[in-house]
């Protein structure tokens, strides 16, 4: 057992001594969302997507990101007009290339994402809350910037999510899938952690 806590306390350390020597980015973001659905928007309208992300270097200008985001708002049913929430958390995972110059880092990424859906409805004679889990995937780019200091910096960003969950509706009769994708434009301010000293090739001095 004591050989066995050795090995692990030896891995772990090696693990995290490994990632702090690779440049890490974490950063919290706030966007605006704009559903390309017809239907999503005249119920709940336009709103704000808020989460969080970390990007960990994995080779040369080739990073692996993972991320959480939230949506909430209050709508009104199309028709009827009765009071409707909806709550969506895409949780995502996938890779991004910087393109790296003197003052900024411009980068293009994507991954596949899981989202679960959770919206409670007022409406007479339907399924009053609905639970869902769904998938799709997200493309993204942006531009870092850090203007102030090397640690911290800025990200100007734009990406499309694809997301479609599997909904029943009025007792099982039929299903149909609730669309949930859209554009977000926002900003991300985050930290560097790791070593920012390595310069590579393409980078413009």
């Amino acid at each position: 057992m004591r050989h066995l806590l050795k090995s692990l306390a030896f891995f772990t350390v090696a693990g995290i001594s490994s990632l702090l020597a690779r440049e890490t980015l974490l950063e919290v973001k706030g966007a605006f969302y704009y559903p390309t659905s017809g239907e999503f928007r005249d119920i709940y309208s336009t709103g704000g997507m808020f989460g969080a992300e970390a990007s960990i270097q994995t080779w040369r200008q080739l990073y692996t990101w993972t991320s959480g985001s939230f949506f909430i708002k209050e709508g009104r049913s199309i028709g009827l007009k009765n009071q409707t929430r909806i709550a969506f958390y895409p949780l995502g995972v996938g890779i991004k290339y910087l393109f790296p110059v003197s003052w900024a880092d411009f980068y293009l990424g994507g991954g596949p994402l899981a989202v679960y859906m959770h919206i409670h409805d007022h409406s007479p004679g339907v399924v009053q809350k609905t639970c869902r889990w769904g998938g799709g995937g997200i493309v993204k780019g942006g531009v870092i910037m850090t203007p102030f200091n090397r640690r911290f910096f800025f990200d100007f960003f734009t990406d499309y999510s694809f997301l479609y969950v599997p909904v029943e509706k009025h007792h099982g009769l039929y299903r149909h899938r609730a669309d949930l994708s859209g554009w977000s434009i926002g900003l991300g301010i985050g930290c560097k952690l790791g070593n920012l000293n390595k310069k590579t090739k393409n980078q413009v001095k």
